[in-house]
């Protein structure tokens, strides 16, 4: 399957940064209050993108077949290591999961990540996302650290 990797337009940066915040406090809800989640939401992608899709060292991309887009890419610098880039979001169109989508756009964002020179390419993943967690371990990818949680009752 041929992948080619293209620079967002503003129009697709603006709903893919809205649906970023979005599904991130969706994401963040399971650990922490609604508040929380909304306030650190904001905070890390205003942290993370101060300058939107012109930050430096990120690259937002759409990911493309010769026929139609197929997902999103959000690439940027590692916060921990000099030789890791680090692999924000990738997303697969909800119609296209499961054919095989998600590992070529893997393909292609290790190509662009080891072009770039880096040694290591860094994610993190949800507990709950069966498919994704499937999807980066059948590529090689190792559990290098992970948190865990209780939602607590009272009985």
């Amino acid at each position: 399957m041929d992948i080619a990797l293209l620079t967002m337009t503003p129009d697709e940066f603006e709903h893919f940064r809205e649906r970023q915040e979005r599904e991130y406090v969706e994401s963040l809800r399971r650990s922490r209050s609604a508040e929380a989640a909304e306030r650190k939401a904001r905070d890390d992608l205003a942290r993370l993108l101060p300058d939107g899709a012109d930050t430096p060292g990120h690259r937002l991309l759409t990911a493309w077949t010769r026929e139609r887009t197929v997902g999103q890419v959000w690439l940027g610098p590692s916060e921990d290591a000099d030789d890791m880039l680090w692999l924000y979001e990738i997303r697969i169109d909800e119609d296209l999961r499961g054919q095989g989508y998600g590992r070529a756009v893997m393909a292609a964002v290790e190509r662009v990540a080891h072009g770039d020179g880096a040694q290591r390419l860094g994610l993190n993943v949800f507990g709950g996302n069966r498919a994704a967690i499937a999807l980066y371990t059948s590529a090689g990818y190792e559990v290098t650290a992970q948190q865990m949680a209780k939602q607590l009752t009272g009985e």
